[in-house]
């Protein structure tokens, strides 16, 4: 058995953590169990149990006094007790939008849509007793990304969202899984981007950026709330392997400079011998 970190509760208080456990001998099968554990790990709660295909506790999102997590294509949400509240299913390329998945205010949970004619990924808020619509979001579409994943929501009403650009080269899904919603793993993602989503805006305006072969990233919630978003400033000067090969290069021309000092020396108390040895035959 191990475990995996899935997200944090409201208040911080206590950790949620995915156990993969083995129900056969051979280890070949395996349930996924969604728990809430305590920081100090003095209280385990156990909110879900599903077959690990089910993929339970894939995204969690947290509120005062709840959680919401998708298993296959259902959406539930439970208290920390893990008693669950409502439970609703969710419609084909749809699913959970990520830890900020509820409204600022609570009363709503944000869902992702993807339209594969159009290759754009959307977000729209529903009911979280009934799954059902609440209204649309006037929030721009994302397009050409393997999956979009929601951060929180910025003061002015903004979505943050986590954008995983496609790897060009990656290997082609098996065909039972081109007609499913992308899987965004690090196969097929190349790097990610974090997106704000403004309500009213025509296109999403990128807040941050990451090299290639950084394929995740999260930002702190508080962060998120209080809007502190500010230009970045990268390193200025020569960077840290500027000073390295400085540093070699250094120790290495001083050896050879006491190597060939040596060497001086040698050829120099040679001659002083040479010449006190002639001076006594003398």
């Amino acid at each position: 058995m191990w475990s995996t970190p899935a997200g944090w509760s409201a208040d911080g208080d206590s950790l949620v953590v995915r156990d993969d456990v083995p129900v056969a001998f051979d280890g070949a099968t395996y349930t996924t169990v969604l728990s809430a554990v305590t920081v100090d790990g003095q209280r385990w709660t156990r909110l879900a149990a599903s077959a690990q295909e089910a993929h339970v506790g894939s995204v969690v999102a947290a509120a005062p006094g709840r959680l919401a997590y998708q298993y296959g294509r259902t959406v539930a949400v439970t208290d920390l007790d893990g008693r669950e509240q409502s439970s609703f299913t969710l419609p084909d390329e749809t699913s959970l939008a990520g830890k900020g998945a509820w409204s600022p205010d609570g009363t709503a949970l944000t869902l992702t849509t993807h339209r594969p004619d159009t290759d754009e990924w959307t977000l729209r808020h529903v009911d979280p007793a009934t799954g059902r619509d609440v209204g649309p979001l006037r929030l721009p579409a994302v397009p050409g990304v393997v999956s979009i994943r929601l951060l929180g929501w910025t003061p002015d009403g903004s979505a943050l969202v986590a954008a995983y650009q496609p790897d060009p080269l990656a290997p082609d899904p098996p065909l039972q899984e081109q007609t499913g919603q992308p899987s965004g793993t690090d196969q097929t993602v190349r790097t990610v981007r974090v997106l704000a989503l403004t309500p009213g805006a025509t296109a999403p305006r990128t807040v941050l950026t990451a090299p290639d072969q950084v394929v995740a990233v999260d930002i702190a919630d508080q962060v998120i709330r209080s809007g502190r978003i500010r230009d970045a400033q990268p390193p200025g000067g020569v960077g840290g392997r500027f000073w390295i090969w400085t540093g070699l290069l250094t120790v290495l021309v001083t050896i050879g400079v006491l190597y060939a000092g040596r060497q001086r020396i040698a050829l120099w108390r040679d001659d002083r011998r040479v010449l006190r040895a002639r001076r006594t035959g003398e």
